[in-house]
């Protein structure tokens, strides 16, 4: 199994998806840990209730344990770090937005890669598909595919992300959406970080590592030829087929306390070509 961080931050109806879409496609592959932290006594009752529904008399339970640990005030970065001694030798994070939304390779594949290529990070969000860098920028529309990218191992795709135009979809070396790393790696990469919000994690590490921490680290990133993982941050709503809401973190979260929870198989996942997506989520 890989060692599983979720990050997730007044976000429990969000979380419950992720973690829904983890159980439903995930296998046994993810070791979950969730570090989450709640600036209300209404977001923690959210935390509570997602607990008690994957980790107490459920469905969920035997098969799918999911262990809850509350961050404390200082950075991420450090309750990450503080994690990691307990952590296996390979680990994954991902944030709440997350969804995954096909299964993965088995955990020999992906071990197999990394003792044989060595990459940086495998990136579960990237593949052939992830074409669109800027859906709203004439000028940056495309991304910038790996020009001398190898396929290794009948499905990965491996590449020198140094060599790709940094801050677009390929040229990212550090990720919080379901990247996995190397223990020792993450532990270094997050050493450079102070920053105490979630949001902040990768725009704050991503110029140091374009910087220096190449120097001291793989340059290289890999891949699989279809991404498995999508972040999707929209706030819309569809109440009605005719109406689409956008409601705030508060009003989420009530819906979700009142035992409202989103619909995983309304999002439409047939045609992913970015990293990221703006689907309108319906609840049940």
């Amino acid at each position: 199994m890989i060692t599983t961080i979720i990050l997730s931050e007044d976000n429990a109806v969000r979380l419950h998806l992720l973690l829904e879409s983890l159980h439903l496609n995930g296998g046994n592959l993810f070791d979950i840990t969730v570090l989450y932290r709640a600036s209300s006594n209404e977001f923690f009752e959210g935390y509570e209730k997602a607990a008690i529904h994957f980790n107490g008399k459920n469905r969920y339970s035997h098969t799918f344990p999911v262990r809850w640990i509350e961050m404390d005030h200082s950075s991420v970065a450090k309750n990450m770090l503080s994690f990691l001694p307990s952590a296996r030798d390979l680990v994954c994070i991902f944030n709440d937005e997350n969804i995954l939304f096909k299964n993965p390779p088995s955990f020999t594949a992906i071990k197999t890669l990394f003792d044989e290529h060595n990459p940086l990070a495998l990136s579960l969000r990237l593949g052939n598909n992830t074409v669109i860098q800027n859906p709203y920028n004439a000028d940056g529309y495309f991304s910038e595919i790996p020009p001398e990218g190898e396929f290794v191992l009948d499905q990965f795709l491996v590449w020198d992300a140094a060599s790709i135009a940094p801050y677009t979809n390929f040229g990212i070396p550090f990720s919080i959406n379901g990247h996995i790393y190397k223990n020792r790696s993450l532990a270094k990469i997050l050493d450079q970080s102070s920053s105490s919000r979630i949001d902040d994690l990768e725009s704050e590490i991503q110029p140091i590592f374009y910087k220096n921490l190449y120097d001291e680290l793989p340059s290289t990133l890999s891949c699989l030829e279809y991404s498995i993982a999508i972040h999707n941050s929209s706030q819309k709503i569809a109440d009605t087929d005719q109406q689409h809401l956008g409601l705030e973190p508060e009003d989420l979260n009530k819906r979700y306390l009142q035992s409202q929870t989103i619909d995983l198989d309304y999002i439409p996942f047939e045609h992913i070509s970015m990293p990221f997506e703006h689907f309108v989520l319906k609840f049940h």
